[in-house]
Formats: structure tokens, C-alpha cells, sequence
């Protein structure tokens, strides 16, 4: 059952599908003067076979380079080896039967290791190529983190962030999905779909184990296969995002709290003032009577008398 559900996998893989074309396109065209001598155009074929020996180059034999260059570029250098050993055997029919070269075996032997090493090559720099991509994806993930810690207003808003941006951060994002726990809140990817593929981290702050994070692909991903740097590193920064977003909420927390006992105690100190004023009104309001009655005292006295 195994076996089966392998090669079926294999023959979906539409790389391997192209590769098989060229590799029978490439076939057709080396043996394309035999072909052509078979079916009676002997000056086609005449002219043709001037290419197999060209300056001593075999240039109908240089085709190969395109399914052996493009199965390097896709599939990796094991793949492309295999396809400059299958090329070999292609070229040996007319090695052995018509090429006139006294060793039959050397030309294909020699091709092939020149296929092989221009695929290992072709393959080595695609890697390292892929893997610079990779690497800028996972910084500009970690970035995009720390920028939505600071454009969030709560732990929630954050998260239901993070769970879009950290598929960006793998190899195949349109088939990843990411789950977070934390503190029994749950949060998902928009398109979220659970897989066999899977990797996942707990979820520390502050030494405390607060949750999970959980990474899922529909796609035999590498990245997913162990737990390498970049998980860790994910979880530890979306940690560390938390408890900056909570610390930010609790000094907004403190400054609203603080702004509103300023205005309490500025309403109090405001009321106070005002009934100083109004006491220092009736006080110079006493005083004025009490000078104003003496004023007046004074003259019913001297009537009096």
C-alpha cells in the first residue's frame, strides 16, 4: 500500500512529467539523422550526421544539457545525476552501433560526467539561491512580528495577526496553516486546515509555559519535517511580542488611570479655589458694611449729642 501511494506521488510530481519530455525530445533529435536515413532522405541525413562530429563536438549530443540543467534547477543534484546517467544510456545505441571512435564507451562515459557535474553545479547554486530567499522571508516574517506588536492595542488583535504572517515564513505558504493557544484562546489561520505535517513549540513567557504554537502544510515540507532555528526563533519572538503588547496595554492601563485621577484631583482643587474666592467675596463684603455702618455711626452721634 506504501509502495503504491509513493509511486503515485511520484508520477504526480509534473517536473518529473517534464523532464521524461525533454529526455524523449532530446532522444529524437540525436537520433534524428538514423531516423532520417531509415526513412530514404539520405541528404538530410548526410548533413545532419556532420553534427555529431562538428570540431570534434558532438553538438546534437549537447541537447541533453536541457533536461539535465532543468532537472538540476527543480528537483535537486540527485535527479539531475540520474538524468545525465539515463542521457549515457541513450547515447550508447549509436556509440556502439554507428560512431565510428574506436572506444565506444568513452564518449558517453565523458558526456555523462560532464552532464553530471554541470547539474551538481546548476543545482548547488539554485540551493544556495533558494535558501538566500528563504532566509529573507524568515527576517521579514520576524519583522512584520514586531511590527504588528507595536500597531496593536491588545494581545487578541496581535495574534489573529501572526497567525496571516507567519506562513509567509515557510517554504510553501499557500499551503500552510497556523494554530496558536494561548491562555485556552484559540487563533487560526483565515483558511486554516489541519495536516499530518506538522511542527510545533510551546509557547513561553517569562518562564511560563502559556500555550502553543502549531505550524501545519498540506506540502512534504523540509521545513517541517524537524524542528529547526526558525521554529524556536518564531515562537520566542511571538513570546516576547506578547508580553510586550501586555506591558504596553498596562502602561496605557496606568496613564488613562492616571489621567483620570488628574482630573479628579484638578476638578477638586478647582472647587476649592472657587470657594476660597467666594469666602474672600463675603470677607470684603463684611469689611465694606462694617465700614460703611461705622461711617454712618459717626454723624447719628454727633446729631445725638
Amino acid at each position: 500500500m506504501s509502495y503504491k501511494r509513493n509511486k503515485k506521488r511520484i508520477w504526480a510530481n509534473k517536473h518529473l512529467r517534464y523532464v521524461i519530455a525533454l529526455m524523449a525530445v532530446c532522444a529524437l533529435i540525436y537520433y534524428l539523422p538514423a531516423i532520417s536515413g531509415r526513412l530514404g532522405f539520405t541528404g538530410v541525413q548526410d548533413s545532419l550526421n556532420n553534427l555529431h562530429n562538428l570540431y570534434g563536438i558532438d553538438f546534437l549530443g549537447l541537447v541533453f544539457f536541457a533536461p539535465v540543467v532543468y532537472s538540476a534547477y527543480v528537483l535537486g543534484v540527485i535527479p539531475a545525476i540520474l538524468t545525465a546517467l539515463v542521457s549515457m544510456f541513450i547515447l550508447l545505441p549509436y556509440a556502439i552501433l554507428i560512431d565510428t571512435y574506436p572506444n565506444a564507451f568513452f564518449k558517453p562515459t565523458a558526456f555523462v560526467i560532464i552532464l553530471g557535474a554541470v547539474g551538481a553545479v546548476v543545482a548547488m547554486l539554485q540551493k544556495s539561491e533558494q535558501q538566500h530567499h528563504q532566509r529573507i522571508k524568515e527576517m521579514k516574517c520576524l519583522y512584520d512580528i514586531g511590527k504588528a506588536a507595536g500597531d496593536s492595542n491588545s494581545v487578541d488583535e496581535f495574534l489573529g495577526k501572526v497567525v496571516t504572517i507567519v506562513p509567509q515564513a515557510t517554504q510553501y505558504p499557500q499551503g500552510t496553516s497556523v494554530r496558536i493557544t494561548f491562555h485556552d484562546q484559540v487563533y487560526k489561520s483565515p483558511v486554516f486546515q489541519k495536516n499530518t505535517n506538522k511542527v510545533s513549540e510551546n509557547l513561553i513567557i517569562n518562564g511560563e509555559n502559556t500555550g502553543i504554537v502549531e505550524i501545519y502544510s498540506n506540502h512534504d515540507n523540509p521545513y517541517l519535517k524537524k524542528k529547526n532555528h526558525l521554529t524556536k526563533t518564531l515562537t520566542e519572538r511571538i513570546g516576547g511580542a506578547i508580553r510586550q503588547v501586555e506591558l504596553e496595554q498596562s502602561l496605557r492601563g496606568y496613564y488613562e488611570q492616571l489621567e483620570k485621577e488628574v482630573d479628579i484631583r484638578t476638578k477638586d482643587l478647582e472647587q476649592v479655589q472657587e470657594k476660597l474666592i467666594r469666602s474672600e467675596r463675603l470677607a470684603a463684603v463684611g469689611e465694606l458694611a462694617s465700614g460703611v455702618g461705622h461711617e454712618l455711626r459717626n454723624p447719628l452721634n454727633v446729631i445725638r449729642n
